[in-house]
């Protein structure tokens, strides 16, 4: 999804920048000053990277270290369907809007990377194995946006903050000597920023629908676990989360 990462073309924000040759306010358009309530269908792509690394050391040697890297590491990655509530609040100059909101999404999901059962490469009898979990819920954003009115129609860029919880745990163990393990868990409510682009169309004074496309890096999740019987060989991971969303809404106004 790297695309997503560059999701404002320059011809967009052109596009909102130029200045209207022929706009002339009416009554029927001039509804944008307003407090509105409404509802959201969501298309999700959670797309997370995991990286696991722990340094040479009394329990990991020779390639033991590279060789849990490799296969601790990796992408976690979920397309779901879910639902949301919006409110918020607009105010309008002529043809320009500028307004805040605040949306919760219903984004409980759980993705999985397990590395399945991988022999050391120093002792080819043994077997190790990593697994990382990524369970998030609640998806609560807070929005300015800003826009342009074209009749009927609004365009505008949004930014603002993220929050989101999530729930991440590690676990390693192996068959070595009468098995070592590892494990690590974190939870807590991540802050991220989320940018984007819509377009709300007003279908009469009190109701409109809109589409909207966010994207949302959070702060990276970090832990770190200690190998059983040996509390100086430290494993670390880190998880980067992100989040692609396709939105259609329905406000009522008030």
């Amino acid at each position: 999804m790297t695309g997503h990462r560059h999701f404002i073309p320059i011809w967009f924000l052109f596009f909102l920048a130029m200045d209207a040759t022929a706009y002339e306010q009416t009554t029927k358009e001039a509804r944008w000053d307003r407090f509105y309530v409404g509802g959201h269908i969501n298309y999700v792509h959670l797309d997370s990277d995991v990286t696991t690394e722990s340094p040479r050391g009394p329990y990991f040697k020779i390639t033991d270290y590279q060789q849990l890297s490799d296969a601790g590491s990796g992408s976690l990655s979920k397309h779901y369907s879910r639902g949301g509530l919006n409110a918020g609040w607009d105010k309008q100059w002529q043809s320009w809007v500028m307004g805040l909101e605040i949306d919760y999404l219903d984004a409980h999901d759980k993705t999985v990377l397990n590395s399945g059962s991988i022999k050391y490469l120093t002792v080819p009898e043994s077997l190790f194995n990593t697994t990382s979990t990524l369970t998030t819920n609640r998806f609560i954003s807070l929005r300015p946006r800003m826009g342009r009115l074209y009749n009927d129609a609004l365009i505008y860029v949004t930014a603002g903050v993220a929050w989101v919880n999530t729930d991440y745990q590690f676990n390693f163990n192996d068959t070595y000597g009468g098995s070592y393990a590892a494990s690590a868990q974190k939870t807590n409510t991540n802050r991220g920023l989320i940018l984007g682009f819509g377009v709300e169309y007003a279908l009469n004074d009190d109701w409109s629908i809109k589409a909207e496309y966010l994207h949302t890096t959070l702060d990276d999740v970090k832990t770190s676990s200690v190998v059983s019987n040996e509390p100086d060989q430290i494993i670390h991971n880190k998880v980067t989360v992100r989040f692609s969303n396709v939105r259609i809404g329905l406000n009522r106004s008030f």
